[in-house]
C-alpha cells in the first residue's frame, strides 16, 4: 500500500479503543467520531474507510447512517452489527462489509485488509525505502544501480514489506497475502525470507529486520535491527 489509509472510527468508546489499536497497528491514520454527527468529519477528513456500530438501531436508521457517511466523499463503509436485521439494511444502503458483534482484532484486522485492498486510490507499485527501489508493475527491484534477481514469493515478500515499510508484518498475514489461505506452515515464509536474504547485496541486508516473536520489518534504519 502507497499511501497511508485514512479510517474513521465512530463506535463506543471502549470498542474504538481496541478497534484504533488494530487499525495503528496496521499504519493507518485514525481519527474518532460520534456516529450520529459524521456530516462535520467527512468532508474535513476525507477517510477512506469508516467504521460504524449498528446494534440496536432498527432497518430504517440503518439505511440512514449508512447513507450519511457517503456524503462528499465516498469512503469504504465497514458495519458492525449485531445480527442480520442490521447489516441487510446496511449492504443493501452501500456498506461494502459487515462483521458480527462481537468480534476479535483478528477478524477486525482482516476484514480491514480485505477492504482497504479495494481502494485502488491507494494502491502504488513503486516503493523506495532508502537506496531500495521495488517497482511491483514491473515486477522490478533495483538496490543503488544494482537489480536483484528474485523468486516471485521472495519479490512478492520485499514488495510487501516495501509497501508497508516500517510496520512489522507477521507470519501469519505474510501467509495469508501471497499464499492466499490462512495456512499453517509459517516454516514456507522463513525459507523463503532466508532466500530472499541471501539475494540481497550485504549493503541491503541490513534494511530487512526480524522482530523476534512479531515479524519482520523493512526499514531504512534498519542497521540497528537483527536478522535472522
Amino acid at each position: 500500500m502507497g499511501c497511508q489509509p485514512r479510517t474513521l472510527v465512530l463506535l463506543e468508546p471502549i470498542p474504538a479503543r481496541r478497534a484504533s489499536a488494530v487499525l495503528e497497528r496496521l499504519g493507518h491514520e485514525v481519527r474518532l467520531g460520534v456516529l450520529d454527527a459524521p456530516d462535520q468529519l467527512i468532508p474535513t477528513f476525507r477517510p477512506d474507510l469508516v467504521i460504524v456500530a449498528l446494534g440496536g438501531r432498527d432497518p430504517v436508521d440503518v439505511r440512514a447512517t449508512v447513507r450519511r457517511v457517503h456524503i462528499a466523499h465516498r469512503p469504504l463503509v465497514l458495519c458492525l452489527a449485531d445480527g442480520p436485521e442490521q447489516w441487510v439494511p446496511a449492504l443493501e444502503a452501500g456498506a461494502d462489509a459487515h462483521l458480527g458483534r462481537p468480534f476479535s482484532d483478528d477478524e477486525l484486522e482482516a476484514t480491514v485488509r480485505s477492504l482497504v485492498r479495494r481502494a485502488s486510490w491507494l494502491r502504488k507499485s513503486e516503493h523506495r525505502v532508502g537506496r531500495l527501489l521495488v517497482d511491483e508493475d514491473a515486477h522490478l527491484a533495483v538496490f543503488g544501480d544494482q537489480p536483484l534477481r528474485l523468486g516471485r514469493k521472495e519479490f512478492g515478500i520485499l514488495a510487501f514489506l516495501a509497501g508497508h515499510a516500517g510496520s512489522v508484518i507477521s507470519k501469519r498475514v505474510l501467509l495469508e497475502e501471497l499464499w492466499g489461505y490462512d495456512a499453517y506452515e509459517e516454516n514456507l515464509v522463513e525459507v523463503h525470507m532466508s532466500s530472499l536474504r541471501r539475494h540481497l547485496p550485504p549493503d541491503a541486508r541490513c534494511l530487512l529486520q526480524t522482530v523476534h516473536g512479531l515479524g519482520y520489518v523493512l526499514r531504512e534504519d534498519g542497521a540497528q535491527g537483527a536478522s535472522a
